[in-house]
């Protein structure tokens, strides 16, 4: 075989190599794209469950705006509250609490006494 016939099929091997790897990079692409749909249903019905409780609300006659600070006002109403449990729980002397670690919280809050 002549010098550029040789040089012709070798680059057309080469080609094929990389047209060939081109291919199985996209089949694998495309393989993650075959639960699309499913993915979707599941996000989809997420959102919906997720819109339930403001649905819930304005059955009931409570408007919430859709604006990004909605739940502020809710916290700020809620803040009165949550310092009344507070000091009554710290007031206690003893609380319990099985999330956390002894490193995540101090001392003082650990389980059975509170000697603040």
């Amino acid at each position: 075989m002549p010098l550029g016939e040789e040089l012709f099929s070798q680059q057309i091997l080469e080609e094929r190599d990389r047209l060939s790897k081109e291919a199985s990079k996209l089949k694998s692409q495309l393989a993650g794209y075959e639960n699309f749909e499913t993915k979707r249903a599941t996000y989809e019905q997420q959102l919906e469950e997720s819109k339930q409780p403001i649905i819930n609300l304005k059955q009931q006659g409570i408007s919430i705006a859709p604006a990004t600070g909605r739940f502020q006002h809710v916290a700020d109403l809620l803040r009165p509250a949550y310092y009344r449990l507070k000091e009554l729980v710290l007031a206690s002397g003893y609380i319990h609490n099985t999330s956390f670690t002894k490193n995540t919280w101090p001392k003082r809050y650990l389980v059975g006494h509170n000697s603040c």
